[in-house]
C-alpha cells in the first residue's frame, strides 16, 4: 500500500494501491501494513504513526 504524504505537515492524506505521480507537494510513501483511517497518521522519522488531527476549538 502507498500512502500520500504532504511534504509541509507530514500528514497522510490518501492512498494508492501502486506506485503513483503526485504533485511535488506531496510524496509517495510505500508500506506493508493496511491502515484503516490514513488521515489520522503522520509521518515520522520514516514510519507512519498514529496522531489524529487536533480539533479546532470555536
Amino acid at each position: 500500500m502507498y500512502y500520500i504524504i504532504k511534504k509541509s505537515d507530514k500528514r497522510c492524506y490518501g492512498t494508492a494501491d501502486c506506485n503513483a505521480v503526485v504533485p511535488e507537494t506531496y510524496e509517495l510513501v510505500e508500506d506493508d501494513k493496511y491502515i484503516d483511517n490514513p488521515h489520522d497518521y503522520v509521518l515520522r522519522d520514516g514510519a507512519l504513526v498514529y496522531d489524529p488531527p487536533k480539533e479546532v476549538e470555536k
